[in-house]
């Protein structure tokens, strides 16, 4: 991810992809492909596999980020399955459909996706799911409150926010 940050970096510098290649191999000790280069330059691919949020990194502090937060310390969970791959999972079960709808609107703005329709579950409940490695990451339990703490008091809007979400999923 960090080459590809640095490729297009190069690339707005005006460099060519042979020098963008000679460049990163100086640097990173990496032999990119001049094709890879043209690609990710060009748009075509990128080492996201479509998703712009795949670590910590990425995420940005947010009202919407600490809502998620909330939402999920209280009573949402996230689970590594034991898949191939390892598939990353963010869920929250809800019968409130106002709820529903505000908790998958901020997971589609934090990830940069659409937001995730509720899965119906047969008892009346829904279930929200989004796939997420960077928010399993950050939101396995047990919750480590040093990671989530920059987002949670990044601001008076995201600690409102993130209060907020823990209440909604709590409060009955």
């Amino acid at each position: 991810m960090r080459l590809y940050e640095e490729v297009l970096k190069l690339r707005r510098k005006g460099l060519g992809y042979r020098r963008i290649r000679r460049k990163i191999k100086e640097l990173y000790n990496v032999a990119l492909s001049t094709a890879s280069i043209n690609y990710w330059c060009r748009g075509i691919h990128t080492p996201f596999g479509g998703i712009r949020i795949c670590m910590i990194d990425h995420l940005e502090p947010s009202p919407e980020l600490a809502y998620v937060i909330g939402v999920v310390s209280g009573d949402g969970y996230a689970v590594k399955l034991k898949t191939k791959n390892g598939d990353y999972r963010l869920e929250r079960g809800v019968r409130d459909r106002e709820f529903d709808e505000e908790f998958s609107k901020c997971l589609g703005r934090v990830l940069g996706r659409d937001p995730p329709k509720p899965i119906p579950l047969g008892d009346g409940r829904l279930k929200v799911r989004v796939r997420s490695k960077a928010m399993y990451e950050l939101l396995q339990r047990p919750v480590n409150l040093d990671r989530i703490k920059y987002f949670t008091e990044y601001s008076e809007d995201c600690a409102r926010s993130f209060l907020r979400g823990f209440f909604d999923s709590e409060g009955s």
